[in-house]
């Protein structure tokens, strides 16, 4: 036995060391919280502001993103006011393989809507509405939620100003009062943010097939 055990101390130390070997990021990814400081976005039908819930799904996306080993930024990680020039700049400088932006849905006059929408810039090659339906697609089946529509948003500035794919995720309707309280539940939060990372899983698969082809 002692004469194998240098051996096995060996052994033992290269697993350990491979184990710790830090692995290759599957990609780069920007999450925006919408909204925050002066600007409170649209309120909840029970009395939170937009840019509450944005900042607490946006943290539990950049969290599970990371333990999923994406590397992540965070255009903030506090209530503070960001221009939109300013999401787009840091977005922009930074080599990234996706934008996403997170928000709360809301119609006037209308508490009865409630479900997901997924908002994208209408590119040439058709990249930005094939992510988005991805997107869609595990979300509303992981999170049994309506789909309310991949929709055409050429005129948002986070959207048309960021250089990678970039899409904006409405995580539902804070003027429906069942769902409101939902978007407020730390659990459903983090269903949502498992669900986006599979989302993300596929997507940044194809990006990386696209770019091979």
């Amino acid at each position: 036995m002692k004469k194998w055990f240098p051996f096995l101390a060996i052994l033992l130390l290269f697993i350990a060391g491979f184990s710790l070997w830090p692995k290759e990021k599957k990609g780069v990814i920007v999450v925006d919280a919408g909204h925050g400081g002066t600007d409170p976005g649209t309120t909840s039908i029970t009395g939170v502001h937009e840019k509450e819930i944005a900042l607490q799904f946006a943290l539990k996306i950049a969290d599970a993103l990371r333990n999923a080993n994406y590397e992540v930024y965070l255009t903030r990680t506090e209530d503070v006011t960001l221009s939109l020039n300013e999401r787009v700049q840091f977005a922009n400088s930074k080599p990234i393989d996706l934008f996403l932006s997170i928000h709360g849905n809301a119609l006037e006059n209308n508490d009865t809507v409630e479900g997901l929408q997924v908002l994208y810039y209408p590119d040439e090659a058709e990249r930005n509405v094939e992510l988005a339906t991805m997107m869609m697609n595990y979300l509303s089946s992981a999170l049994q939620a309506p789909d309310r529509g991949v929709l055409p948003r050429p005129e948002l500035a986070v959207l048309r100003g960021t250089t990678s794919a970039s899409l904006l995720l409405e995580t539902g309707f804070l003027s429906h009062p069942e769902e409101a309280i939902k978007l407020e539940n730390a659990n459903y939060q983090q269903q949502f943010s498992q669900a986006v990372v599979q989302a993300v899983d596929h997507m940044i698969e194809n990006l990386k097939q696209t770019q091979n082809e």
